[in-house]
């Protein structure tokens, strides 16, 4: 009760919930594993490389009892991006593993703002004769990251198609492990996050292309990143008009 006090329940909220038959909390004895298995989907590259080094599925269990998840539920937050918070914040020595964290988090950030504005039913709003403001399309983002994070990335994925092909290698003692690239130190590049018909593509930029993109925090005029290139954004749907 002083817990449920705690997150702000009153006592007729506390009686309802102690009063649930606890037979229906075990009808479903699978529903983690399958959130589970949807979390492995979007981060399947995190996911994969946490469970190379630890090589216990309990570790990803215990995201369910764990104060990310918990915090989500009451702060009806991403699941995606609670389980991200979860895996950076499990101490693991990866070196490769937060960046691969971050890109997949705002991966699946984008993915979410994309279907928020229709998914592949979006379409952008005609540019105007005279373009005044901008701002990026949905599901367009950049950020900073390192080769090393992307060549995990493709290791992992690799790795995935590969035991995807032959589910079985998990039962057997001489299945090939997951080897990652070893870091090269390479410093980070520019990334976009922009989204294909074939979902939401990683994209190096150009120097002036990504920091020009960088501007574009908000609605922004066009003065701010040039005319010719604004206007050429707005034509591949990478930024739109605003009114």
């Amino acid at each position: 009760w002083a817990e449920l006090a705690r997150l702000g329940l009153g006592e007729r909220e506390a009686r309802l919930l102690a009063g649930i038959d606890r037979r229906a909390l075990l009808h479903d004895p699978q529903r983690c594993r399958r959130a589970l298995h949807a979390l492995m989907g979007e981060l399947k590259a995190s996911s994969a490389i946490a469970l190379a080094e630890t090589k216990r599925i309990a570790f990803l269990d215990g995201f369910f009892a764990s104060q990310h998840f918990h915090r989500m539920v009451q702060d009806r937050g991403s699941l995606a991006a609670a389980y991200a918070d979860f895996l950076l914040g499990a101490g693991l020595s990866t070196p490769q593993l937060p960046e691969v964290v971050r890109i997949e988090a705002r991966l699946a950030l984008s993915r979410r703002e994309l279907a928020a504005a229709g998914g592949s039913d979006w379409r952008a709003p005609p540019r105007p004769s005279h373009l005044v403001r901008v701002a990026r399309a949905p599901g367009v983002a950049i950020g900073r990251h390192t080769p090393d994070a992307l060549a995990a990335i493709q290791a992992a994925e690799r790795f995935l198609f590969d035991a995807g092909l032959v589910p079985a290698l998990a039962l057997v003692d001489d299945a090939p492990p997951l080897v990652l690239p070893p870091p090269t130190g390479a410093p980070p590049i520019g990334l976009g996050f922009i989204p294909t018909l074939a979902g939401i593509s990683l994209v190096e930029l150009e120097p002036p292309l990504f920091q020009a993109l960088e501007r574009v925090q908000g609605p922004t005029t066009v003065e701010a990143i040039g005319r010719q290139l604004a206007e050429s954004l707005v034509d591949d749907e990478v930024l739109v008009a605003i009114a």
